[in-house]
């Protein structure tokens, strides 16, 4: 069955529940990385605009957002950055089983600042002389910072380049260094690329050669109304949401994305 034919039949399902209300009276809170920011917002206002349901959406890192649900933070969805933190929180017991989804994909991608003569064609080019300082989100909480620790380890720079990073602690903080001159040349996603004027891309890392980044969006254990939250995580999977993300350089959900 059509995802958006699945989402209506969910919808449809949970009215007629005997305790159910109507759809438009729920808000439904989702916790989402910082690199869902524009894309997020956007489905958000159009959702809204539907009049069936009021997206309340936080953002930040996905390590944050983490604790702070560990620590009781109230609400209905969570979307991560990367496979591993969901499946911690999971084990912690604090998502709802069965409900985890993958929603979205992406790649890593090098940014210089916008007026840079850097050339950078290839990862080695990132141990060179034109670049002394390299941002990369935190590499052992951020997903953004361990995916691109991974792949500069796979291509053979990190013992090079290791003494030249600039942390930052989120992917937009580190693409805020690059743009503000701060660091000569940033591993982001390719998601965020359009989002700064003051950087210029250098390349996107083909998915072949670089790791598997996959958004997984599960409900929260202490959802206070789990069935509103599976349907909002439907809405994300439609042909509508996923133009919008699309639009803002994130890939199809493949659960089998390499």
């Amino acid at each position: 069955m059509p995802v958006r034919l699945r989402f209506l039949a969910w919808l449809l399902a949970c009215l007629l529940l005997p305790c159910g209300r109507a759809w438009g009276a729920v808000e439904v809170t989702v916790f989402a990385p910082a690199s869902l920011l524009e894309a997020l917002t956007e489905v958000a206002r159009e959702i809204d605009a539907r009049g069936d349901v009021r997206v309340r959406a936080v953002f930040g890192s996905t390590s944050t957002l983490a604790r702070q649900i560990r620590a009781g933070a109230r609400g209905d969805v969570f979307i991560s950055a990367d496979e591993q933190t969901m499946t911690e929180l999971e084990r912690a017991g604090e998502i709802r089983r069965g409900s985890r989804r993958v929603v979205l994909t992406n790649q890593l991608a090098v940014v210089v600042p916008r007026e840079s003569a850097a050339v950078l064609r290839e990862p080695k080019d990132l141990a060179g002389p034109a670049i002394r300082r390299l941002a990369l989100a935190e590499t052992e909480t951020v997903p953004a910072g361990r995916y691109a620790r991974a792949w500069l380890e796979q291509e053979g720079v990190w013992p090079a380049v290791s003494a030249r990073i600039v942390a930052a602690d989120s992917v937009r903080a580190a693409l805020a260094r690059v743009a503000a001159g701060h660091a000569d040349a940033g591993v982001v996603y390719r998601s965020d690329v359009a989002i700064s004027p003051d950087v210029r891309l250098a390349w996107v890392v083909p998915a072949e050669r670089g790791p598997a980044i996959r958004y997984p969006a599960a409900v929260l254990r202490a959802a206070p109304e789990p069935q509103w939250a599976a349907a909002l995580i439907e809405e994300l999977l439609s042909v509508g949401a996923q133009r919008r993300f699309a639009e803002r350089g994130f890939g199809p959900p493949r659960e089998d994305a390499p």
